[in-house]
């Protein structure tokens, strides 16, 4: 294993750089929705889970063999470490003789983030389908990874759409046609925590890998905060989302279909609960709960449906 005192002390340093208080406010993001039509409840019951917990962040500690893993992946020594002004954040980067920057590596304990790139992993020039890793390995070879760098694969979200592909357009001469060519693939995971997955993949609370020719890793994120149970509260419940959603404190979920301008009769479809992790690499103390709420707009015979993201702890869940 490398030495590397220095990186150990520097670690400790941005572990303990300017970490916050543990209590903040639940803030959602997004437009607040002011519903103009009676509101109605026909989710399932058991969509609300019988108990959640708040989580407080700490700064994570990655072990010497989870750096030294990522160095050697890298292709880093210890000596050439940049550390960033605010002292959160361990970096290396390589450029070639043309100034181009070719790999990066950013570690932070702070944020419980280690992100990699290999720009010149994906080479569309030469990369033939069988140069990519199948899915199949692109999974195992991920989830090994995750492993050596601290990560619980218990704590993980498996789901159909955690592929990633991308592909480019050559043209076949014999064939006398362009055809398309797998040049990467890669996985993203969402973390869950009590069975509760956190919103997003990869960048808010996860794992993500991309690979190129011959398993040559093109991206590493791993957002893995270090999070200690604050409280445990009751659910909202079914006339509390009611109530909020008439009162606005429900927002407009993101990528979500726009609400319609005037609906006749609302319905509240379905209840989701989900762990709001911030983006990668900023500052987050404590780890909320809140609901994604499937929403039927009806105005006359036509329907549309939407989402809002709501509160979802109960009154009483007072920090």
């Amino acid at each position: 294993m490398m030495r590397f005192k220095s990186i150990a002390v520097a670690l400790a340093l941005a572990a303990n750089a300017g970490f916050g208080s543990p209590v903040e406010s639940l803030r959602l993001e997004g437009e607040p929705y002011l519903p103009d039509a009676p509101l109605a409840w026909a989710a399932p019951a058991t969509n609300l889970p019988a108990s959640i917990r708040v989580y407080r962040v700490l700064p994570q500690h990655f072990s010497e063999a989870a750096i030294s893993r990522m160095l050697v992946l890298a292709s880093f020594t210890p000596k050439t470490m940049q550390t960033s002004p605010d002292g959160h954040t361990l970096h290396w980067e390589y450029h070639d003789a043309r100034g181009t920057l070719v790999r990066s590596l950013d570690i932070a304990p702070i944020y419980g983030l280690i992100e990699y790139h290999n720009y010149r992993a994906v080479d569309i020039s030469t990369n033939g389908d069988e140069a990519v890793p199948t899915q199949a390995e692109v999974e195992r070879l991920a989830l090994g990874y995750l492993q050596e760098l601290g990560g619980d694969t218990n704590q993980l979200c498996f789901s159909p759409h955690s592929g990633t592909e991308r592909h480019h357009s050559v043209y076949d001469k014999q064939a006398k046609k362009f055809i398309q060519r797998t040049v990467m693939r890669g996985v993203m995971y969402a973390r869950k925590l009590d069975g509760i997955r956190f919103l997003g993949a990869g960048g808010r609370g996860g794992f993500a890998m991309d690979f190129g020719r011959d398993s040559g890793i093109a991206s590493l994120e791993l957002d893995w905060r270090n999070v200690q149970p604050l409280k445990g509260c009751d659910p909202a419940t079914p006339k509390d989302i009611t109530d909020w959603i008439h009162n606005g404190k429900a927002v407009q979920a993101m990528f979500s279909d726009e609400p319609p301008a005037h609906a006749d009769r609302l319905t509240i479809n379905r209840i989701t609960p989900y762990y709001l992790g911030a983006p990668g690499g900023t500052p987050q103390n404590i780890i909320w709960p809140f609901a994604d709420v499937e929403m039927v707009a009806s105005t006359g015979t036509n329907t549309a449906t939407f989402h809002l993201n709501c509160p979802i702890l109960s009154t009483n869940a007072i920090f």
